[in-house]
């Protein structure tokens, strides 16, 4: 299982297509409180993240990273985080320690699906 959130619903709705026609499960969040629901499912393999959140009482793709990485049973969970702004050297500096993969939208999708493949390899859901 893949949890997708992003405030977008086009965007939500095109990666949870993209994925799913791709062989993977999705379920998607429209921020980050209703994304840490879903994290807590035991089938979660990957998440993929959008880094400001509109909706989400000032939370973002950041605030969810670090929860993951503070989680024990979720600290190897791959995340992706994408963005479409410019971010400055101490937020992509953060995103680097606390092993986020960021990338910047627009992006291919194909290389996106391969990515994630790859990181779905080097760290297995051991539910």
């Amino acid at each position: 299982m893949v949890v997708v959130a992003d405030d977008d619903p086009d965007m939500r709705r095109f990666l949870r297509d993209l994925l799913n026609h791709r062989g993977y499960d999705v379920i998607t969040a429209m921020d980050v409180r209703e994304a840490l629901k879903h994290l807590r499912r035991p089938d979660v393999a990957a998440a993929v993240v959008d880094m400001p959140f509109v909706n989400s009482a000032g939370c973002s793709g950041l605030d969810l990273l670090r929860y993951v990485r503070n989680s024990p049973r979720l600290a190897l969970l791959p995340v992706i985080v994408l963005t479409a702004f410019p971010l400055n050297g101490t937020l992509l500096r953060e995103i680097e320690v606390l092993g986020g993969e960021l990338w910047h939208k627009p992006f291919d999708p194909f290389a996106l699906v391969d990515r994630l493949n790859g990181l779905l390899l080097e760290h297995p859901v051991s539910a």
